[in-house]
């Protein structure tokens, strides 16, 4: 199981189903564009007292749950493809259909694991911003731009450390829940922790391995993500697949 298999596995399977799979891509797009504009929205008309900043926060909470279900549908079809090669718009709201409440527990843990893997490089971003100087960082004089680039470069490289010991053992976590529906949000990431022992490098460089393609969404602001999103979630859920060993777990 090699990035390279994975990875031409996936763009055979996508041969017949590439057009759907992009419009399926182009449809979440919309939605959390519109998700993101509510939010805006929200955040922009709610008063600035206790009850506005309380209702906007309701309201974030609401516009994260939803999301949240869009992107384990997506998931899920991104499964199917996997598996069987085809897959239905329908399968975007799978979310909505099973076990809402547990999904919501489930990907606020994983939010929760994400946030403190990054937790560093998060923190170098808005010491700078707020601060709008570079003359100390945690507690440490900083006179010249070589030794802020040093502490930039320590804290990515914390975070890259932090999310290949941590948040990468719980990255099956959402396929699981979609073949495991009976499974507790804890089930589901204890189960992920057991099989990715022994595979999480296998992992990082299958994520790594995308790099150029995440570079290409960023300069393109986002529009190229659109059409290679397919093929990263595919040969993700292909990576599960193998690693479950669950290539028909429904008997189709």
């Amino acid at each position: 199981m090699t990035s390279f298999s994975l990875k031409a596995r996936s763009r055979a399977i996508l041969i017949d189903c590439y057009a759907f799979a992009v419009f399926a891509s182009i449809i979440m797009s919309v939605l959390n564009i519109v998700l993101f504009c509510l939010g805006d929205l929200a955040s922009f008309s709610s008063r600035r007292n206790i009850l506005g900043s309380s209702l906007n926060l309701l309201i974030s909470l609401i516009l994260f749950a939803v999301s949240t279900l869009l992107q384990t549908g997506y998931c899920f079809l991104s499964l199917n493809i996997a598996r069987t090669g085809h897959a239905r718009i329908r399968d975007l709201f799978l979310g909505f259909r099973y076990h809402t409440g547990r999904l919501v527990l489930l990907s606020m843990a994983l939010t929760v694991i994400k946030y403190l893997c990054a937790f560093p490089l998060v923190y170098l971003i808005f010491a700078f911003l707020l601060q709008g100087t570079r003359t100390s960082m945690f507690g440490v004089s900083l006179s010249s731009d070589l030794q802020f680039a040093g502490i930039a470069i320590l804290c990515l490289l914390v975070s890259a450390l932090l999310y290949g010991v941590f948040y990468l053992l719980y990255d099956q976590a959402l396929f699981l829940f979609i073949d495991h529906q009976d499974y507790s949000f804890l089930q589901c990431l204890r189960e992920s922790r057991r099989m990715m022992y022994g595979h999480r490098m296998q992992l990082f460089v299958l994520n790594l391995s995308f790099i150029g393609y995440w570079v290409l969404s960023i300069l393109s602001l986002g529009t190229a993500y659109i059409c290679v999103k397919p093929y990263i979630a595919v040969t993700k859920a292909l990576f599960y697949v193998e690693l479950s060993g669950q290539r028909d777990p429904y008997g189709t």
